[in-house]
């Protein structure tokens, strides 16, 4: 856990290494390091964000969990102006933390 704080730097910056940024919020997911959920979730949903950026960010929410998570994965999945694939890993996401907590 001591590296997620870089890794959260890594995602935070304004740089144009999207795999570099993504390969930190697939970290950060795997850790599920719910401090960074605020920057995901404005990633996940912002529409300039690159879409492999996007992708990551959703499923590392999905990774994280909770009520904060969820709700952005909804309103991923809910809207049409989102492209296909974003909308369909969102749901997908949700889908697999629903099945998570019916076990």
């Amino acid at each position: 856990m001591a590296a997620a704080p870089a890794l959260q730097s890594v995602l935070d910056a304004k740089s144009d290494q999207v795999q570099l940024r993504a390969l930190a919020a697939e970290a950060l997911g795997q850790m599920q390091w719910s401090a960074a959920l605020p920057a995901l979730a404005e990633l996940a949903e912002t529409a300039g964000t690159p879409a492999a950026l996007r992708l990551r960010c959703i499923d590392a929410l999905q990774q994280i969990g909770g009520n904060g998570a969820l709700i952005v994965l909804s309103r991923i999945a809910e809207d049409n102006d989102v492209s296909p694939v974003l909308r369909d890993r969102a749901i997908r996401a949700l889908r697999r933390a629903s099945e998570l907590q019916s076990i």
